[in-house]
């Protein structure tokens, strides 16, 4: 099942553990996501942007920013921090914008920062509650907006652009269309008639946003679902037309560009078992 946009207004910290060749839909959040990988690389797209992180690297997706993610042939755990900046914003205290991709060696740079951010995150880790409301977990609102606070000292950017212009809510719309509708035969024409934009405004936005083509990403939602498919049982046949290739040729073809490996071998390589579901 596929998501457009994760509507989260809470505070929660957890360990998220991604199968191999796990790879997300575009998607967006209404607050902040915090990430840290623990073992093993992953590759992030974030507004267009494409950053290979491992290990150490903490990731910060702003507010309304859509991204993505794409996981080795290993299995992949990272810590996840979700929080709104409404509630820091509500305290009086202003805000600065932090940058997308800090990596380990950044961080590893200023004395004592890493244990800092190593601290605040396992004891984020260990409070259970999920929160709508400062007051419901004070401990857990504090601890987050020291991690915000902590990471903002060091490596806040200039600028703070609105999110939610003009241009980036028909990227939205354009997204949650192809994530709807992947499995038919969509194509660039049958998106342009249905959400009555011109071809060219079409690919350039989208392009702009995602810092891939429309034709790319339809192949990956479909390898993804694709991949769902065989981790729980499908045979090959099923995952592919199901997912909505049209043929088995074009199928493999595409899973091995994009994956490395065959449908075969994936099927023999990874067990049958529960993946994680679109998180980020």
């Amino acid at each position: 099942m596929l998501v457009e946009e994760h509507t989260r207004r809470n505070i929660t910290a957890r360990t998220a553990e991604f199968p191999p060749l796990f790879i997300s839909a575009l998607h967006w959040h209404e607050n902040c996501e915090i990430c840290m990988l623990l073992n093993n690389s992953a590759t992030f797209l974030i507004d267009g942007e494409t950053v290979n992180a491992v290990p150490g690297d903490v990731l910060v997706i702003d507010e309304f920013v859509p991204h993505q993610i794409t996981m080795t042939d290993k299995k992949t755990d990272i810590i996840i921090v979700h929080m709104r900046l409404s509630c820091f914003i509500e305290q009086g205290i202003r805000l600065e914008r932090i940058k997308p991709y800090i990596s380990k060696k950044e961080i590893d740079e200023i004395p004592s920062l890493s244990e800092k951010i190593n601290f605040i995150l396992q004891t984020l880790r260990s409070e259970d509650a999920i929160i709508k409301e400062p007051k419901e977990n004070p401990f857990l609102y504090s601890t987050a907006a020291s991690l915000y606070y902590l990471l903002m000292r060091h490596f806040s950017v200039s600028g703070h652009s609105s999110p939610k212009n003009a241009e980036r809510v028909e990227f939205y719309n354009i997204t949650e269309y192809i994530n709807a509708n992947f499995k038919d035969d969509i194509t660039v024409n049958s998106i342009s008639s249905a959400l009555f934009i011109s071809k060219r405004k079409l690919s350039e936005i989208f392009r702009k946003f995602a810092g891939m083509s429309i034709n790319s990403y339809i192949t990956t939602l479909r390898l993804k679902n694709a991949n769902y498919l065989l981790m729980h049982g499908s045979g090959i046949s099923e995952a592919a037309y199901e997912s909505g290739f049209q043929n088995l040729r074009t199928f493999n073809n595409a899973y091995k560009m994009q994956m490395g490996i065959s449908p075969t071998e994936y099927i023999k390589n990874n067990c049958r078992g529960e993946s994680e579901d679109e998180t980020l």
